[in-house]
């Protein structure tokens, strides 16, 4: 009877071992679970926060590149005008320099012009006092 009691009691205790191993095989299981679940849940946060930074600095990276972009085609656009300006003032030089260029021409060929009338004019003046002259003599 001694034995039997014994062999009930370590039944009873090995019942209560395995009972006691199951409830703490579960919490272990529980609290890695939980452990787990946390882990992932800050990872999670982690990943959203640094996602969130990237995005904020590309935001800011695009905005900065929308105003250089926007400089950039003002400058364009201001260089264009001023070039067009230019260019519009020089071919209105060429043209008044060409203009002078044919006045001046015109000018000196009717000075040339003149030139040679007043020779021939001369000369006929010399012509006609060489002859009053010759005539006063004779």
């Amino acid at each position: 009877m001694f034995l039997e009691t014994q062999k009930d009691n370590y039944k009873k205790d090995l019942v209560e071992s395995q009972r006691k191993f199951e409830l703490t095989l579960e919490q272990l299981q529980k609290r890695g679970s939980h452990d787990k679940e946390k882990n992932e849940t800050n990872q999670q946060a982690l990943v959203k926060a640094i996602e969130g930074k990237y995005k904020a600095q590309i935001k800011d990276m695009m905005e900065t590149h929308q105003a250089l972009n926007g400089d950039s085609k003002g400058k364009v656009k201001r260089l264009e005008s001023e070039l067009a300006a230019v260019t519009e003032k020089l071919n209105a030089a060429t043209m008044n320099r060409q203009e002078d260029i044919g006045q001046l021409e015109k000018r000196l060929m009717d000075a040339q012009s003149n030139e040679a009338r007043l020779a021939s004019e001369l000369e006929e003046v010399k012509h006609e006092r060489n002859r009053r002259v010759a005539e006063y003599q004779a």
